[in-house]
């Protein structure tokens, strides 16, 4: 396996740890396959130090708003 799939192989492993959801429930929401709950959302802007906005793909930039 190349490092870019050892690492996103990882990144869903420690993301879904991080969530305690399932790696396939994981991959669902990044795929688009699965819509994700505002809880998780939330935990996942806060994993990932990024804004929402940005993870719904509403904008470019990664900053929080504070």
């Amino acid at each position: 396996m190349n490092s870019t799939i050892l690492s996103a192989s990882f990144l869903v492993r420690l993301g879904a740890d991080f969530l305690q959801i399932s790696q396939t429930t994981y991959s669902r929401y990044e795929n688009g396959n699965l819509d994700i709950p505002s809880v998780v959302l939330i935990k996942l802007a806060d994993f990932h130090k990024v804004s929402i906005d940005f993870i719904l793909g509403q904008t470019d930039n990664p900053e929080r708003y504070r």
